[in-house]
């Protein structure tokens, strides 16, 4: 009898990366990656995992499915060429994604910011 499987793991190993899946039936699958395969795997999780949640729960009556990660902390400061804001936002558990975000989306960003706080304070939400 074949034991429970064993959950996805990636382990760093030398230079390279090996994830690892047990299937059901006990046999073990290893693919190796790269630094650079582990960034694109990284980037594009966000993305794979909103379209899981669409399909187990597709959005009615005007609200959509989406796929939210609290923050915990965070920092806002400009990067080393004075271009960009770097906006780290760290979650609860200590993950961290950092945004490179030119100085119009920084001004769009706080206008909606307080526009939502203001809703969310006035009690202006509607809750079904």
């Amino acid at each position: 009898m074949v034991g429970s499987p064993k959950p996805l793991t990636l382990d760093e190993e030398g230079e390279a990366f090996v994830l690892r899946h047990q299937g059901a039936d006990g046999k073990e699958t290893e693919l190796i990656l790269t630094e650079q395969d582990v960034l694109n795997l990284g980037n594009s999780a966000a993305g794979f995992a909103k379209a899981i949640l669409l399909r187990r729960m597709p959005g009615s009556g005007g609200v959509n499915t989406v796929l939210a990660t609290k923050v915990a902390r965070f920092s806002a400061d400009p990067d080393s060429l004075g271009e960009d804001i770097l906006l780290a936002l760290v979650t609860p558990n200590g993950g961290q994604m950092i945004y490179a975000i030119s100085p119009s989306i920084g001004r769009l960003l706080r206008e909606r910011l307080d526009k939502s706080i203001v809703e969310i304070e006035s009690g202006g939400l509607t809750r079904q």
